[in-house]
């Protein structure tokens, strides 16, 4: 991924604690920071919003909102990569507590009306758009509306229900939880769904499943060892398809059973989080994980100068790039003038200082490349981990430079 010298360093936009959004007729929201590692508009932003809490529940939610951002940044990748976030937390009321349990003819009068019972399953737990209530405005549709105002640079939507029974619902849209026991790894499970596009591992059937039929990332019907598409993280001695014995349960291969099929469909691991939500991430799930991650933020967080083009004259010019900061790994650095490696990735500097002396009349690409080794990703054709700034530098000829006072447009 090439980035260009303007792309993804937009204004700054200032998060006040406590700061109030309020729509037509409706009560006022607030908005807390709960992990500030970055700009906005280089991070991805990860908001939580408070879903059948009343006024006086409001403190709760937060205590909520913060339990589950803790618990979801204690594993990996989130671990590794929670410098690559912000988390938020948006207050706002509703006028009962809990949520719609259709079938017990419990319905509650919340802000963005979400429901148990979705698409055939007990513990679907949904808000608008959902097969009973079609209309965005009165769900999804009240989120945007609010971060219009409050934070316009968000990323991912997680919706904390204030209800006891289990529940949860992930997909591109966003995320909802009930606020049980289980719910920082509940959500953890979901988001794999929201960020990576990550399929469900379950055996079980449902038929009532709003989503098309389509492999995942860590879901395929292919048997064949050569075009599994994690084959990079399976053994040659594993078998193919693999028993589900315990001779095979810490490796990865090709396990029987994934997207509500007992039979025809297979994923990486015996056990994984989007198997059951109490497992870790496999190998294959983290992965695809790490690499939506840097889809979204890039390697680089800023670079100096920001401009596409330079002009040289007698003082030199100091070129810098800040990568991403991982927890416990660097990422790497090269630079190359005119195509030719000067610099990394060994020595991984941050900064090259050009002269005239160095590149000589004519006009010349200075390029750095950002790049992530990190061994939890195995393969990336898109080169995902990867993002590179160039900067084209004129240098002018003294002999032919007649007006040394002229200001170069």
């Amino acid at each position: 991924m090439q980035i260009a010298c303007y792309r993804g360093l937009l204004p700054v936009v200032a998060i006040l604690l406590g700061f109030q959004a309020q729509l037509a007729g409706e009560a006022p929201a607030t908005i807390d920071a709960l992990l500030e590692t970055g700009l906005p508009s280089r991070r991805i932003d990860l908001v939580f919003l408070a879903e059948g809490y009343t006024q006086s529940e409001l403190p709760t939610f937060r205590l909520h909102a913060a339990y589950v951002k803790d618990v979801l940044f204690s594993s990996e990748p989130f671990r590794e990569y929670q410098n690559y976030f912000n988390a938020f937390a948006v207050s706002v009321s509703s006028s009962e507590s809990g949520s719609d349990h259709p079938s017990l003819g419990m319905f509650r009068d919340t802000y963005f009306n979400s429901s148990y019972e979705s698409y055939g399953l007990d513990h679907a737990l949904t808000v608008p758009p959902n097969d009973r209530d079609p209309n965005i405005e009165h769900g999804y549709g009240k989120a945007y509306h609010l971060l219009e105002q409050l934070l316009p640079d968000w990323d991912v939507l997680v919706f904390l229900v204030n209800d006891p029974a289990f529940g949860g619902w992930g997909d591109a849209r966003g995320v909802v939880c009930s606020a049980d026991y289980f719910m920082g790894e509940v959500i953890a499970h979901e988001l794999g769904h929201t960020l990576a596009g990550l399929g469900d591992e379950y055996s079980d059937a449902f038929p009532n499943d709003p989503e098309p039929v389509r492999e995942e990332p860590n879901t395929t019907r292919e048997t064949r060892r050569e075009f599994i598409k994690w084959k990079a993280w399976i053994e040659d001695s594993t078998r193919i398809p693999t028993p589900s014995s315990a001779l095979y349960e810490n490796l990865v291969g090709l396990f029987q059973g994934a997207r509500y099929q007992q039979q025809g469909w297979y994923r990486p691991k015996l056990r994984c989080r989007m198997n059951n939500w109490i497992n870790l991430f496999c190998e294959v799930c983290t992965e695809a994980l790490v690499k939506s991650i840097c889809l979204r933020t890039g390697t680089v967080d800023s670079f100096s100068p920001q401009v596409a083009r330079l002009h040289l004259t007698s003082a030199p010019v100091q070129l810098s790039v800040s990568p991403m900061s991982p927890a416990a790994h660097s990422l790497q650095t090269s630079w190359y003038i005119d195509g030719h490696r000067v610099a990394g990735p060994e020595d991984s500097r941050l900064a090259l200082e050009i002269s005239r002396a160095s590149l000589g009349p004519g006009t010349h690409n200075v390029k750095v490349e950002v790049f992530d080794p990190t061994t939890m990703v195995r393969s990336d054709p898109e080169d995902l981990l990867k993002n590179e700034v160039i900067w084209e530098i004129q240098v002018s000829d003294r002999r032919t430079r007649r007006n040394p006072n002229r200001v170069f447009r």
